[in-house]
């Protein structure tokens, strides 16, 4: 006999697919020249000052849009922090690419 969907279940399903979507999302959309440490939670931050500012089309939006962007911070928290050491390599290597760029050394 099957069992009914629970509400709990419901409920861990839209967190898996809420994982860290603000990370991922800055990750996707940033430049490598503008690449920082924690972008996922800086990204939930200016999206929230945009929602409460109502930059979000529609307006009526943002009453869903702002809690679902709170709900992603602890999420998106643990995705920044395990991808950091990603983060701090790319970082690195724009560092690299700029003094390379700046110092072409002749043959």
């Amino acid at each position: 006999m099957h069992k009914p969907i629970t509400a709990r279940t419901l409920l861990i399903a839209l967190a898996f697919t809420m994982v860290g979507c603000s990370s991922i999302r800055s990750r996707y959309d940033t430049a490598a020249s503008d690449w920082t440490v924690y972008p996922g939670i800086q990204r939930d931050g200016s999206d929230m000052v945009g929602t409460l500012k109502g930059e979000v089309q529609p307006v009526w939006t943002s009453a869903l849009v702002g809690p679902v962007l709170l709900a992603d911070v602890p999420f998106s928290l643990v995705t920044d922090t395990f991808a950091l050491p990603y983060d701090l390599y790319a970082m690195g290597q724009r560092g690299n690419n700029k003094q390379a760029s700046a110092n072409p050394s002749s043959p």
